[in-house]
């Protein structure tokens, strides 16, 4: 399903329902996200090696030369449609975490790699107040999470020589990949308000419905209820 479409819905929906509600309102927040990601960010990296007149391909998965942590900032808009529920939408948008790497066994000497990750998200949450701390609440989240990646890379690959005739020095390379992905998103957290409209709150995600992609991200935010 669209993401645009589902978040049309949501929002279509929360407004229906949010008329029984006198409480309901909107927030505003701020939050920092770290990622760990073990799997594959994009579809592949080309690198070509030279020996003498003889070119050989590679092909490479970008869990072994991206990096697989990333830290990011983020904003998001929720509406509280319950005492119990709201819904949010957010964005991120990672720093350029760069990579160094080599592999001389096809004769990769030396290279770097730069990406960087952008996250557009809506959640539905619900929350559990506990009854000896009013300000502490456990929230659950389940939601889509869209994530683009945009990959660039540079290295270097060996030359070689065949019976010391026809020699090929060391070559520059450049190249460069991109992908979106859109998933199911789960999420669990803590959050504690420090006075009628501001809250903190901490929260852990993870992705469903991806076993090659086992990627949890943590974040800590801070919000401003209207």
């Amino acid at each position: 399903m669209n993401l645009l479409k589902l978040m049309t819905a949501s929002i279509l929906l929360v407004g229906t329902a949010s008329e029984s509600y006198a409480n309901s309102n909107f927030y505003v927040g701020l939050e920092h996200r770290y990622d760990s990601i073990d799997g594959n960010l994009t579809p592949s990296i080309n690198a070509v090696t030279l020996s003498g007149d003889m070119k050989f391909s590679q092909q490479y998965q970008s869990s072994e030369i991206l990096a697989t942590s990333y830290s990011s900032w983020g904003a998001y808009l929720g509406y509280e449609f319950h005492p119990n529920f709201s819904i949010e939408a957010g964005y991120s948008q990672s720093e350029d975490e760069k990579e160094h790497f080599s592999d001389s066994a096809i004769g990769l000497l030396d290279g770097v790699s730069e990406a960087q990750l952008k996250y557009l998200r809506i959640d539905f949450l619900g929350r559990y107040t506990f009854k000896n701390y009013n300000n502490l609440s456990l929230i659950g989240s389940l939601g889509v999470i869209s994530r683009e990646v945009e990959a660039h890379v540079q290295y270097e690959t060996g030359g070689g020589c065949i019976n010391e005739v026809s020699c090929n020095p060391n070559l520059i390379t450049k190249d460069s990949d991109s992908a979106r992905s859109t998933r199911p998103q789960y999420g669990v957290g803590l959050q504690y308000n420090l006075s009628k409209n501001t809250s903190t709150r901490f929260m852990i995600k993870g992705l469903l419905n991806d076993p090659a992609d086992s990627s949890h991200s943590a974040s800590l935010g801070a919000q401003y209820h209207f």
